[in-house]
């Protein structure tokens, strides 16, 4: 078995310390007591550490990294790299601009309204912009449909892996998205978005990276965020 100069868990999970990173062969570091997720996690590691819980995800991270390799930690936003890895042939700007709404989320809660999002393709019917939309599930597929109809400049895509779901990202001018995963894999290829959000803190967990734009619903209603405030923000970012 591989031996590594540092194990680092940093999830702060009792399944992760206790199931992997302990058995791991390296020295082993974490977040300390009043740092982890679930404290209890900290007592699997040789080496553990207090980080700000009050701070993004992500930066919780760079910073857990920091201390257990010993580097400084730079004050740039991160830059995932990520698109580094994918061909240049997805880079050409040679295709029609187009936008995409990632308008599906697990959480009603989440949800931004059926008739907010055909408002807001009908704004942008004159502007030479093709809105994809994308789908999972059949429910999904039922309101995609929905707000194509009798909409030319809107195309509803085939189900895609989550691997064309990002090329369909990397080719893409903006994004509009809720609170969804594909929504941090937007912001983790470096894609302008604009992310709506309800009941979630987007402090904590928010979008993390170059050109996220969040938009806070008001007491948590995502009825409180309009179409027109979206359209404007929308047309900013294409344009710069």
């Amino acid at each position: 078995m591989k031996k590594y100069d540092a194990v680092i868990d940093a999830q702060g999970l009792f399944k992760s310390a206790f199931f992997i990173t302990r058995y791991a062969r390296g020295a082993s570091h974490g977040y300390d007591w009043y740092s982890a997720k679930e404290p209890i996690a900290s007592i699997f590691y040789d080496y553990s550490y207090s980080i700000n819980k009050k701070q993004h995800a992500v930066e919780r991270i760079r910073e857990l990294f920091v201390d257990s390799l010993h580097y400084k930690k730079s004050m740039m936003v991160a830059d995932y790299g990520i698109l580094k890895y994918f061909s240049s042939r997805f880079l050409s700007n040679k295709i029609k601009p187009y936008v995409i709404f990632f308008h599906g989320t697990t959480s009603n809660k989440k949800h931004w309204p059926e008739f907010y999002w055909r408002e807001l393709l009908i704004a942008l019917k004159n502007k030479g912009l093709i809105v994809k939309l994308p789908w999972i599930s059949g429910i999904e597929y039922k309101r995609v449909t929905r707000l194509a109809k009798d909409l030319n400049h809107v195309e509803i895509l085939p189900k895609l892996s989550l691997k064309e779901i990002a090329y369909q990202i990397i080719m893409a001018s903006a994004i509009v998205s809720v609170d969804t995963g594909l929504s941090h894999l937007t912001a983790a290829l470096g894609k302008p978005n604009i992310i709506l959000y309800g009941p979630t803190d987007p402090k904590l967990v928010g979008g993390y990276g170059k050109g996220q734009e969040i938009i806070i619903a008001k007491n948590f209603d995502m009825a409180t965020i309009k179409p027109n405030t979206i359209y404007k923000r929308l047309l900013l970012k294409i344009d710069s």
